[in-house]
Order: structure tokens, then C-alpha cells, then sequence
């Protein structure tokens, strides 16, 4: 056992048995860490929920950044990815909401979905992960939209080209007015547009078949969405807590509605449900406007 590994377990860092695999901080009060060399990944949740750590330094070892990895370090202000790291997992990043800036190393060549949703400003040094002007980070390669810094505001307009609205990828943007996703779009992960608290419009083109869970959660000023005639299912919390959501086009290629799909739309307080529905969880409108109406026009779903 080397030296540095010996002092930083003694410091109440975990380690895997081959020493290679940093498994948890050891101490969730934990300001400041330093992760020895010959460490090759930091595992899930190693760092999450350090909300006083301000500072981490990893070696140049490290080639893989584990799912949530960093997650809720909300006092973290620095960190350099080592240029040898090729991975970054699910959420790796997600609400550090101090750091200012993070740059993605050449050698990445996989980023999970919302591995960057709050940090402030990501940049790239990666040919395959790339930056339009306002900061949006794409995957060039499977064509998904990745992350929207927390400052975007006003409009945006989705590029041409553009597959998938990754998971949480607009997530905290609280200045995003308006989205305009461009045709050929075809899914909104998960948690897409989580909080866009000043989201008042979003244009979702035809092209779109998949809306997944807590797309629009939260986005409490989106006044109307058309939703696109391919679309098959509106997934649980889909538009949960859309509290001024008044109108909402329901295809008839709609057949389930998962649970609180339209739970606390205060605003909505009417809608009609297509006959293809065959399925629907008897919350889907819980807190809505409409959850009398609802209960009282399709009593064999939500009585």
C-alpha cells in the first residue's frame, strides 16, 4: 500500500480491496479532498451529498467518474477532470450548483445523461462533445442536446440535426423563456426541463414519439403544449407542477396516462381525453383545475 493511499484512509477514505476504486469520502462534513494516485475510478455516490466540500483534487490515474459521483455537492467550487478520464456517469455533476466552470478532457469519450445538470458552465476540450455559442453542450455523436448552462435565458431554438433532449438537459435554466425544438427530435428524456421556472412556451415538433418521465416538471409558468400525434404515452409527472398549464392537446394516439402526469395544473381546468386511452393512473390529475371534471367525465378511470 502506498504512502498517499495509507494517509487518505486514515483521513476515512473507503477504498475497493485493490485500492484502485475510491467508494466513499468516508465523512459527508468533509471541505476539502485529495484523492492519492493509482486511483483509476470514484465510484457512485463516493462524494454525493458532501454539501460543505469545496475542493477536490484528483490524480491523473483517474480515468472513470461513477454515476452521482459528485452529486448535491452544492459548496464545490473546484475540480479538474484528469485528461486521462474517458467516463462521466449518470448525474456525476448534478446540483453543484457553486461550480463555476468544468471542462470536459479530450480523452471522454462517454457522458451520461444529466452528468452536468446546475454546474454553471461546462467547456470542451473533445472534439465528439461540442459547444454552440450560448453554451450548450451536444454529443455530435448519437446527436443529443447534453446541457444548457444555468444562465440561458430569453429563446432558444434546438439546432437542426438534434435526436434527443438528453436527460435534464435544460434542467434550473430559470431564465429560459421559450424552446423551440427543431423537427426530427424524436425524445425528451427524462427530467428535460426540470424547474424552468420561467418557461412560459415550448414548441414540440411533430417528429417527436418519446416524452419521458418529469419532462416539464416543475416548469410552473408554461401556459399550453400541443402534444405530437406519434406521442403513445404522457409518462408519470410529465407536466406535474405546471401550475399555470391552461391548455393541453391530447392526440388520439395517446393511449395511458402515468401517474400525476398532470398533477397540481391548477390552470387546467379543462380536457378532453381521446378514446384510444386504455390506461390511466387515478392521480394523473390530482390538484389539477380539471380533477372533478375528469372524475365526473370518465369515471372509469380517475371515479
Amino acid at each position: 500500500m502506498s504512502e498517499e493511499i495509507r494517509q487518505a484512509e486514515e483521513a476515512g477514505l473507503v477504498f475497493s480491496g485493490d485500492k484502485k476504486t475510491l467508494l466513499d469520502c468516508g465523512n459527508k462534513e468533509i471541505t476539502e479532498a485529495v484523492v492519492p494516485s493509482g486511483v483509476a475510478a470514484i465510484g457512485p455516490r463516493a462524494f454525493a451529498g458532501c454539501t460543505a466540500l469545496t475542493g477536490v483534487t484528483l490524480p491523473e490515474t483517474v480515468t472513470a467518474i461513477g454515476e452521482r459521483a459528485f452529486a448535491g455537492c452544492s459548496a464545490l467550487t473546484e475540480v479538474t477532470l484528469p485528461s486521462g478520464v474517458g467516463e462521466i456517469g449518470e448525474c456525476a455533476f448534478m446540483d453543484c450548483s457553486e461550480l463555476a466552470e468544468l471542462t470536459i478532457p479530450a480523452a471522454v469519450g462517454k457522458i451520461e445523461g444529466g452528468a452536468f445538470a446546475g454546474v454553471q458552465r461546462v467547456l470542451s476540450d473533445n472534439k465528439r462533445f461540442s459547444l454552440d455559442p450560448s453554451g450548450v453542450l451536444f454529443d455530435t455523436e448519437t446527436h443529443t442536446l447534453l446541457y444548457a448552462p444555468r444562465a440561458l435565458s430569453g429563446y432558444y431554438f434546438v439546432p437542426a440535426g438534434i435526436l434527443r433532449i438528453g436527460t435534464l438537459a435544460f434542467a434550473y435554466c430559470a431564465s429560459l423563456r421559450s424552446a423551440n425544438l427543431s423537427v426530427g427530435v424524436m425524445t425528451i428524456r427524462e427530467s428535460a426541463f426540470f424547474e424552468c421556472s420561467e418557461l412560459v412556451a415550448v414548441a414540440i415538433p411533430t417528429s417527436v414519439i418519446t416524452i419521458e418521465y418529469g419532462a416539464f416538471l416543475k416548469c410552473a409558468k408554461l401556459a399550453g403544449v400541443i402534444i405530437p400525434a406519434e406521442v403513445t404515452e404522457i409518462p408519470e409527472s410529465a407536466f406535474e407542477g405546471c401550475a399555470a398549464l391552461a391548455e393541453v392537446t391530447i392526440p388520439d394516439s395517446v393511449t395511458s396516462l402515468g401517474g400525476w402526469a398532470f398533477a397540481g395544473c391548477t390552470a387546467l381546468t379543462e380536457v378532453t381525453l381521446p378514446d384510444s386511452i386504455t390506461s390511466a393512473c387515478p392521480d394523473a390529475f390530482e390538484g389539477a383545475g380539471c380533477e372533478e371534471q375528469v372524475k365526473r367525465d370518465y369515471p372509469e378511470f380517475f371515479a
